[in-house]
């Protein structure tokens, strides 16, 4: 009853707004459904014999701050339909107060596949946990693609933990959630590798140049040399399989897409202190900068390849029996 007066008030508040939602018939309804998932979803928290104790805790805590109205649960109308983005977190201006944005996709697939619909909650409560428990760095990710990675995988990594901890043995977890739970054998490189197009090994290998006992012209070259190595083993040869072709293609854009943030920070850590985003430019370190207009030829080539993965994602949305009212 608690849960419910307060999702009531904040959606009433949210239509004054106007922010996310248009009509108040949308809002009842969905206020009536999170109170749904909400009830189940700590029911099983509650009640569960079952459970880690780092996703139990982190439960709680984001739990507490819901039932008080620190953290305000709205209706994200925009948000994708799909199981990738369907439910975010908002932060306020002020970088003071974070709220939880939930789309249509969790609310619908909660009466098909509910244990799917507290997955993605419990990636949302870690999201929050981060930000009361490691706010400065948190912060610092919303503008530093790579630590903005490195949260997104602990949230997957925890949302993996509830899974199995509590649903493990459930017959009714669809490919998506046993592909996620199986993955936490592998550190979870291959979801992030699905998920997010990114290679997780090969981050970690740039991200550890910033922190490397080498000077800076010394890490700038390793991480030259590595740039090298990649166009060098990454062939598209016609006899090579689709998915080895979507392999390497995401490994080259890795690098690429991390590239910038990469020189920034070792330029930040190694020797320039007083460089800033506004006055930081990949072109202006013409060795890495070559090597990464070197690979975005490669990648646009063969960016066909891209539908290997989004196919598979494509079959996990579908699998998902999606109920309407």
């Amino acid at each position: 009853i608690e849960m419910r007066r307060i999702i009531c008030t904040l959606l009433c508040l949210l239509f004054i707004s106007g922010t996310y939602a248009q009509d108040q018939k949308k809002l009842a309804s969905f206020a009536g459904k999170m109170n749904q998932i909400l009830d189940a979803f700590d029911s099983v928290m509650t009640h569960s014999t079952q459970g880690i104790e780092l996703v139990k805790s982190h439960y709680q805590f984001i739990n507490k701050k819901i039932r008080s109205q620190e953290i305000q649960i709205v209706y994200g109308k925009s948000l994708p339909n799909s199981f990738i983005g369907g439910a975010g977190v908002h932060i306020s201006a002020d970088s003071t107060k974070i709220g939880l944005v939930v789309g249509d996709f969790l609310l619908d697939v909660y009466s098909t596949n509910p244990t799917l619909a507290m997955g993605m909650l419990m990636y949302e409560y870690q999201n929050m946990y981060d930000f009361y428990n490691n706010r400065k760095l948190y912060l610092i990710s919303l503008s530093n693609m790579i630590e903005q990675t490195y949260f997104s995988v602990d949230a997957l990594v925890v949302e993996a933990m509830f899974l199995k901890s509590y649903f493990g043995d459930s017959s009714s977890l669809s490919p998506l959630e046993k592909y996620i739970i199986n993955d936490l054998n592998y550190n979870m490189n291959g979801a992030v590798f699905l998920l997010y197009n990114t290679d997780l090994n090969l981050l970690h290998s740039m991200s550890n140049l910033v922190h490397s006992n080498k000077n800076l012209e010394e890490t700038l070259e390793e991480f030259k040399v590595m740039g090298n190595v990649l166009i060098e083993n990454k062939k598209f040869e016609a006899d090579k399989a689709d998915w080895d072709k979507y392999c390497d293609l995401v490994s080259l854009r890795t690098y690429v897409y991390f590239s910038s943030q990469v020189v920034f920070d070792i330029l930040k850590m190694k020797g320039k202190k007083n460089i800033t985003p506004s006055t930081f430019k990949l072109r202006d370190y013409k060795d890495v900068y070559q090597i990464v207009n070197a690979i975005k030829p490669i990648i646009d080539r063969n960016s066909k390849y891209f539908k290997v993965g989004t196919e598979i994602l494509d079959k996990y949305n579908k699998s998902f029996q999606i109920q309407k009212d």
